[in-house]
């Protein structure tokens, strides 16, 4: 029952919703953005200040204006994809971190076994990662670039620091 109903001498007063906390929810949602990119994890910082001003906004004041649940959600948004987005990416360079390392020490114990076909197997057009389509629209295929790969490996087995034999090319 409301107090109206009741028969008392209080009404019921407007109350005027904030404009920061329905702005800190709006940016709380938009702080799905950080996920796309590092360049807008500065968006879940933004609408986590905003989300502050809209709290301080509704309790001062007479009376004191609606909107927490507003506020608090928005800054719940923003502190979560804020932190996914931080998650992710340290994940991300974790994993390729450990894969590199993973890789160069694979490629260097079959070296140092003279497993040359191996080795060079790590060096293959297929075992890089692939691009945005450079072959297209009348571009070399990505087989001619076979031997311009087995000019560079060479290359790095020539130089100084290097002392490892350089096995024959089959078919070269």
């Amino acid at each position: 029952m409301t107090p109206l109903d009741e028969g008392g001498d209080e009404q019921l007063s407007y109350r005027p919703v904030s404009t920061p906390a329905v702005l800190a929810l709006v940016g709380g949602g938009l702080s799905a953005l950080a996920l796309t990119s590092q360049a807008l994890w500065v968006v879940p910082l933004l609408a986590a200040g905003l989300a502050v001003v809209a709290l301080r906004d509704t309790a001062a004041g007479t009376p004191p204006k609606a909107g927490r649940a507003l506020a608090l959600s928005g800054l719940a948004l923003a502190v979560g994809f804020g932190c996914q987005a931080i998650g992710f990416t340290v994940t991300d360079h974790w994993i390729g971190r450990a894969r590199a390392i993973e890789t160069v020490s694979s490629w260097q114990q079959a070296v140092q076994a003279g497993r040359w076909t191996e080795a060079h197997d790590f060096c293959s057009p297929a075992a890089l990662p692939a691009a945005d389509d450079p072959f297209a629209e009348g571009g070399r295929e990505a087989h001619d670039y076979a031997d311009e790969g087995q000019v560079v490996v060479r290359q790095l087995w020539q130089a100084a620091a290097v002392t490892i034999p350089m096995p024959p090319v089959v078919g070269g």
